[in-house]
């Protein structure tokens, strides 16, 4: 039966009790730096997935943006171009009218079947506050140079130019009523129904201060229709590859 091993003279444990002292704390470091590395790969690995599903995320939602900007450009531009035809049309009939005293029938009947022509988006711009609202996205809106921004750029221009749509097709229904109630001018010839609206003074200013905000509006249209030609279809064609 043998003897336990005892302390040295000095009061040391012996080596024996130190080697098993030494390999219990160096397990422990071992299963420590185990832990954290295992802890340390699975925030790492759950942070990469983060990220990815993130860039694919964005990366969706900037495709649908462009989609989205496309169609509101072909609904807008429809809306902007019977504005421009409705003032067209008033600008030819009030020169010849005024400089021949006539009208010829066909230019009444363009002005009868185009001036009350009514146009009205009601288009859903439910995506656009979407896309502004997220985190990720506004994040890159200080990139000048970031498809974000240049995406931002053109919601700001097509909204301006819609609100002014708004206003001047508003407008024109008022500017119909009002002078109807006086002269009971809607169900008359179109000869006569143009005369009506030509010949009265507050339908002259308002085509005149409606044909410099439209005029406004289409300079506008143009540039957010080039800056998306220019700057975001391009770059969409590169996220989609």
């Amino acid at each position: 039966m043998g003897t336990a091993p005892n302390p040295d003279s000095q009061g040391n444990p012996s080596p024996l009790k130190r080697s098993r002292r030494e390999r219990w704390i160096s397990d422990m470091t071992a299963g420590c730096i185990a832990t954290m590395i295992g802890i340390g790969l699975t925030f790492g690995i759950d942070s990469c997935v983060d990220r990815q599903r993130e860039k694919r995320e964005l990366r969706k939602s900037m495709i649908q943006a462009i989609d989205n900007l496309g169609e509101r450009f072909d609904d807008t531009g429809l809306w902007l171009g019977k504005i421009l035809d409705q003032n067209r049309i008033y600008e030819i009939a009030d020169s010849i009218y005024y400089s021949t005293g006539d009208l010829p029938d066909s230019i009444s009947l363009k002005f009868r079947t185009t001036i009350p022509y009514i146009k009205v988006s009601a288009f859903d711009h439910d995506f656009e506050k979407i896309f502004r609202g997220s985190y990720q996205l506004w994040q890159l809106q200080s990139q000048s140079d970031s498809l974000v921004y240049y995406i931002g750029q053109c919601y700001d221009g097509l909204n301006t130019v819609e609100a002014t749509c708004r206003e001047l097709t508003e407008g024109m229904l008022e500017q119909i009523g009002l002078i109807n109630a006086t002269k009971h001018f809607h169900r008359t010839s179109p000869r006569e129904w143009t005369l009506a609206l030509l010949t009265d003074p507050q339908f002259q200013y308002f085509m005149s201060i409606r044909w410099g905000k439209a005029t406004v509006a289409s300079y506008t249209f143009r540039d957010a229709k080039t800056d998306y030609e220019r700057n975001v279809v391009p770059r969409g064609e590169k996220l989609s590859k």
